[in-house]
């Protein structure tokens, strides 16, 4: 939101840099953007044209994700199954009422 006519030459020179570091402007489906995203650039930015009028600004902004990722070995996802096979076949009861799950 500055106004860059209001700015003094270093000022300016300062904002373009930040500008270099901090965003990357390109077509998505250039190597470029691929380097940009393998080197962490926090944003992303391009134009797509969708017909002879529309145009689309496509943004991506790089932030952190809570999200936490487990492993399972082969053996804890086979008793888990073998469990649950059990509980189908041997556990369940008579009444049709409980064939519905």
């Amino acid at each position: 939101g500055e106004d860059a006519s209001a700015l003094e030459y270093a000022d300016l020179d300062a904002t373009l840099v930040d500008l270099a570091r901090d965003w990357h402007f390109g077509d998505e489906a250039e190597p470029a953007w691929q380097a940009a995203m393998g080197a962490r650039v926090p944003n992303l930015m391009a134009l797509r044209r969708r017909g002879a009028s529309e145009v689309q600004v496509l943004r991506l902004c790089l932030r952190e994700d809570g999200v936490r990722v487990g492993e399972l070995r082969p053996e804890v996802v086979q008793s888990i199954w073998a469990s649950v096979s059990l509980e189908l076949r041997y556990c369940t009861n008579d009444d049709d009422e409980r064939y519905s799950t």
